[in-house]
């Protein structure tokens, strides 16, 4: 039962993390491109590890 919280809660947080994509692209003035690189790129490390 507490495993099922913990993907909960990481599924919160990842939604939340995904959420504020918005606030990191327009105060970090990079073009889109460079953003999606690097979010996607991060991304693709999560998974691997």
């Amino acid at each position: 039962m507490q495993s099922q919280a913990v993907y909960i809660l990481l599924a919160l947080l990842s939604a939340i993390m995904m959420g504020t994509i918005g606030v990191f692209a327009k105060y970090a003035a990079l073009p889109a491109e460079q953003i999606t690189f690097f979010r996607l790129l991060l991304g693709s490390l999560f998974l691997i590890k």
